[in-house]
């Protein structure tokens, strides 16, 4: 898998479809009112990540809030970090897993769930290894949920 995405570049909302799987499942409204102020005062700090689909069509890794913002807002278009169409499905849904998990904002339950998806197949993780990939530091980090 790269490392990094292909290119960034702005690409029209109408062509990014939203990920069925994404592990964030609550968008607080207080907070994307406050991000869709933002992001009228000062633009777009960073890009979304999608990915390139066969069809043509992206769909979103990371930056949901974001993209509803600019939608939101009117945009027609937004910045984004595209990852290649040679990237599986299954290193797509770590990618999303991953930036969510990262996040502070994710209440225990999405924080638990998404590392059972990674303890699951395809991914087969260890606790250890969801810790070192999160830099979390401790596997009782992960046991703990």
């Amino acid at each position: 898998m790269p490392t990094q995405p292909v290119r960034t570049v702005l690409i029209p909302l109408s062509q990014i479809d939203l990920n069925p799987d994404q592990p964030r499942k609550f968008i607080d409204p207080v907070e994307l009112a406050s991000l869709k102020a933002s992001m009228k005062e000062r633009g777009l700090v960073n890009p979304v990540s999608v990915h390139e689909m066969d069809s043509g069509r992206c769909r979103l890794i990371a930056g949901e809030r974001r993209f509803r913002a600019a939608k939101d807002l009117g945009w027609e278009s937004i910045d984004a970090r595209i990852w290649p169409k040679t990237i599986s499905a299954e290193e797509v849904e770590l990618l999303a897993l991953v930036e969510n998990l990262q996040r502070s904002e994710l209440n225990a339950i999405e924080i638990a769930k998404g590392y059972e998806l990674l303890i699951k197949p395809p991914y087969s993780m260890t606790f250890e290894q969801i810790a070192r990939e999160l830099g979390l530091g401790a596997r009782s980090t992960v046991s703990r949920y």
